[in-house]
């Protein structure tokens, strides 16, 4: 049985496949070019010790992932549109159940790096990274 870290980013992955025309991929390299309407790509975030909670003994961990929003064409305005309208469906997609279907206790968001990528002979790609905090118990200290 996977644990509830796993579980946690196999939820936040099954929120994010319901973003229309966006392909979701977890721990993938960055592609040269995306899909039309635009990739998520998931990665694990950096760890934070969990705090232990006594009678009867219980784990509280809080682990962040980060999710790679890209979007890919050669009209800047276009690509700004669109980068914001795939950000805004991501953003939709997770607080519509904060708990991801109660794999965690909470879920948070928010925005961290915005950057255009040139790509030699195609359009330029634009990234927004936004990391999600994922709040949850376990009887397990590595989570």
């Amino acid at each position: 049985m996977p644990s509830k870290r796993e579980l946690a980013f196999q939820a936040l992955a099954a929120a994010l496949a319901g973003v229309a025309g966006a392909r979701v991929v977890r721990d993938e390299e960055e592609p040269m070019t995306i899909p039309a309407g635009g990739q998520v790509t998931i990665r694990p975030g950096q760890p934070v010790p969990p705090a232990a909670l006594l009678s009867p003994l219980t784990y509280s961990h809080e682990i962040e992932a980060e999710m790679v929003v890209q979007v890919q064409h050669a009209s800047a305005a276009t690509r700004a549109a669109s980068l914001d309208a795939l950000t805004l469906a991501v953003e939709a997609a997770v607080i519509a159940d904060r708990t991801l279907a109660g794999a965690v206790d909470d879920i948070r968001l928010e925005r961290d790096d915005e950057e255009t990528e040139p790509v030699e002979g195609g359009a330029a790609i634009a990234t927004a990274v936004l990391l999600a905090t994922m709040r949850y118990e376990s009887a397990s200290e590595l989570g």
